[in-house]
């Protein structure tokens, strides 16, 4: 972690110890990371360097990941505990009204603040998208898979395994119990749908996203009819549209109020 970014810790409602950091001054923007990552990733992408002269920018490591505690029961994520937490280190911060910005798993939880949590000013949500995308069958496969990956993990045995270099990282880096236990709670989570949002949100996703971007295109006007903005980005798949911060961030600022250059 940047030297300029020490960690500082905050308490979930239940007790969970909650890791972020902050940057920069003027309105704050929480930052939420995808499922496999942690709040480094905002940095390391260049996020906070284009946010910091704009924003107080407050990067999260969700439960479950990062720095942050990381309970084993699929109970400890149930929606509510994980809205809760983005409050709290809001609250910890001294900030009662709040925008948030999350890219895929991230994108998923900004989409359920903004349906319901009244104090989400504005949302940015990248790289996910509207409807049901956790269902049983999904994480029934993906646990397996990844429980696969666990037991080789702790007998030495990840070079056995047909990992790519990016994915024998990540199961080095996590918490393989925790991450499944939190994708075991993600059917139980609500849909939202455009007709949901609560406040202003900004939706976007590189158009070559081959997951995220035809589920978006064609609810692009049940979100302008919501009162927010879909942007589908020219020749960025599910990666680019998060390491091209350069390109992405612009636009956002423009959205977010108070911050635009």
């Amino acid at each position: 972690m940047s030297p300029s970014a020490p960690t500082r810790c905050a308490t979930g409602p239940d007790g969970v110890r909650l890791a972020y950091d902050v940057c920069g001054t003027g309105p704050a923007l929480v930052l939420l990371p995808g499922h496999s990552d942690d709040r480094r990733v905002w940095h390391a992408a260049g996020y906070v360097h284009h946010l910091r002269d704009h924003c107080t920018v407050i990067c999260l490591d969700p439960r479950g990941q990062g720095e942050s505690d990381r309970p084993r029961d699929p109970a400890a994520y149930a929606l509510e505990r994980v809205l809760a937490d983005v409050c709290a280190v809001a609250d910890a911060c001294g900030r009662e009204r709040f925008a948030v910005w999350g890219y895929s798993f991230g994108g998923t939880v900004a989409l359920q603040l903004a349906a319901r949590c009244p104090r989400v000013t504005r949302a940015v949500a990248g790289g996910c998208h509207f409807g049901r995308i956790y269902d049983e069958a999904l994480v029934a496969r993906s646990a397996a898979q990844a429980w696969a990956v666990a037991d080789a993990k702790d007998a030495g045995r990840l070079d056995e395994l047909p990992l790519t270099p990016q994915q024998r990282a990540v199961a080095e880096r996590i918490d393989i119990p925790a991450h499944i236990a939190c994708l075991r709670a993600l059917p139980g989570w609500p849909v939202v749908e455009p007709g949901d949002l609560r406040c202003p949100t900004y939706v976007y996703a590189g158009a070559d996203d081959a997951l995220v971007a035809p589920e978006l295109e064609p609810r692009r006007g049940a979100i302008e009819a919501a009162g927010s903005v879909l942007h589908l980005i020219p020749g960025l798949d599910h990666a680019t549209a998060f390491s091209a911060a350069a390109a992405v961030v612009p636009p956002v600022l423009a959205f977010l109020p108070g911050t635009a250059v």
